[in-house]
């Protein structure tokens, strides 16, 4: 099973998490400002691309006030990850072979 967090900060190689505090505060700071509701949405979808990975593609949609309105922005990007046991989503698969000897040097298999 998947560790939210751990899934959140892997999207985008860290990016979408960052986005996504980012548009959570800005929201909020504006819903205070001009007291009106504002809303932020996240969207996943998942698509399989091989036997072992899928197309995570992720996006953020917010609506937040203004002054005289709202101002609203949807950003979507994807992320290939390894689907392993129970649905766990990462970037490097669970069994993940050695490639370098304990020096350093690539471990040469007959």
């Amino acid at each position: 099973m998947s560790e939210i967090s751990e899934f959140l900060a892997e999207l985008g190689a860290g990016t979408f998490e960052e986005k996504l505090q980012r548009t959570i505060n800005e929201t909020a700071s504006l819903v205070m400002t001009n007291n009106r509701e504002g809303e932020v949405t996240i969207k996943f979808k998942m698509k399989p691309i091989s036997s072992s990975q899928a197309k995570v593609t992720h996006s953020i949609d917010f609506k937040a006030p203004t002054l005289n309105g709202q101002k609203s922005e949807k950003n979507t990007t994807d992320t290939v990850m390894y689907v392993g046991q129970k649905g766990k989503l990462s970037l490097f698969p669970e069994n993940q072979t050695q490639m370098f000897d304990m020096r350093g040097k690539t471990e040469v298999k007959s």
